[in-house]
């Protein structure tokens, strides 16, 4: 990879319709990284690929500045889905004034048993401190 300055790459921008478009038939539509260490999914066909060597920043960021969800996802399946292949907690919720997790439905079940039912005595890890601010248009 060599360097060929800052800014964006790719920049899609449309008053009444879609900025960025990507499709595959047999592969990734959209595939996004940061870092330069190779992905490890191979033979993937999903919608959107996010990738990353850093410790303290996730693959996708989905941020919404008024008040609406940042990631949603819809499915005749799971609607979200989380694994970790290490020793991390598959999904993992925090919220400054809410719920960290909230599961509804038929069978909405908790199954902490390694950590506390009440949120005053629980022990949760904490965000990683270099989170920042984003205003829209920033990177």
């Amino acid at each position: 990879m060599s360097d060929i300055g800052g800014g964006r790459g790719v920049l899609g921008a449309c008053r009444g319709g879609i900025g960025v478009t990507g499709r595959s038939v047999d592969n990734e539509g959209v595939c996004g990284q940061a870092g330069n260490t190779a992905s490890s999914v191979t033979n993937s066909r999903t919608g959107v690929h996010g990738v990353t060597n850093s410790a303290n920043d996730g693959a996708v960021w989905g941020e919404h500045v008024s008040g609406g969800d940042a990631v949603r996802g819809t499915s005749t399946g799971n609607g979200v889905f989380g694994a970790s292949l290490g020793t991390g907690s598959g999904v993992v919720g925090f919220s400054a004034g809410g719920a960290g997790a909230l599961a509804r439905g038929q069978k909405a079940a908790c199954r902490c048993r390694d950590r506390p039912h009440s949120p005053a005595a629980a022990s949760w890890p904490s965000r990683p401190a270099n989170r920042r601010s984003r205003s829209p248009g920033s990177r």
